[in-house]
C-alpha cells in the first residue's frame, strides 16, 4: 500500500512540475508495518506529496526550471518502514522547527485561492498545475492521524524534513 502511495505521488509531480522523471522514492524498513491501514495510506500520500514538491522546488531554484538543463537528478526522498511508524525523509531544504510545528496547525487566511488562476497555480515556483498551497493538507493529515489513535510530527533535519506517521500499536 505503501508502494501506490509512493507511484500517486509520483504522479502528481511529473504531470504538475512537467517531468519525465520524478525524485526516486526508496522504501525500506523492517516490514513489519507493511500493511498499513487504508486510511493511513491517505497520510503518506500528503507527506510523499510535500517531500516530492519540497525536493523538487529547491532543485528548480538550483539548476533552474527546465529539467533538460539540470546537470544533476533529482535526489531522492525515502521512506522507512517501521513497526509502528512511517517515515518520510527529504532534502528540500528544510525549515526552522518553529514553522514546522505550524504547518500542523490550521492557520486562517493562509490560503490563498486568488492564486491558482495563476501560471504555478499554487505557491511553487515551478509547478504547471495546482497539487498545494493551500494550507491544509498538513493539518488534516495530523487530525486524521490522531482520529485513528496515531499521531504525526514533523522534524528539521540536516537539508530538508523528516515527516513521522505514528500508527496506532
Amino acid at each position: 500500500q505503501v508502494g501506490n502511495a509512493v507511484g500517486d505521488a509520483q504522479l502528481l509531480c511529473e504531470h504538475a512540475y512537467d517531468l519525465a522523471d520524478p525524485p526516486p522514492v526508496s522504501v525500506a524498513g523492517d516490514g513489519a508495518a507493511a500493511c498499513v491501514p487504508a486510511h493511513a495510506v491517505h497520510v503518506v500520500r500528503e507527506l510523499l506529496k510535500n517531500a516530492l514538491v519540497a525536493t523538487i522546488e529547491r532543485h528548480v531554484a538550483a539548476h533552474g526550471d527546465v529539467p533538460d538543463d539540470w546537470d544533476e537528478p533529482l535526489p531522492p526522498v525515502s521512506v522507512e518502514v517501521g513497526a509502528s511508524s512511517i517515515a518520510v525523509s527529504d532534502a528540500g531544504g528544510g525549515a526552522p522547527q518553529a514553522d514546522l510545528d505550524a504547518c500542523l496547525h490550521v492557520r486562517p487566511g493562509l490560503a490563498r485561492y486568488d492564486r491558482l488562476d495563476e501560471p504555478g497555480g499554487s505557491y511553487n515556483s515551478g509547478s504547471q498545475k495546482p497539487i498545494s498551497g493551500v494550507g491544509m493538507g498538513l493539518p488534516l493529515s495530523k487530525l486524521y492521524a490522531r482520529h485513528f489513535g496515531g499521531g504525526l510530527a514533523l522534524v528539521a533535519s540536516a537539508g530538508g524534513v523528516t515527516a513521522t506517521l505514528e500508527l496506532p500499536t
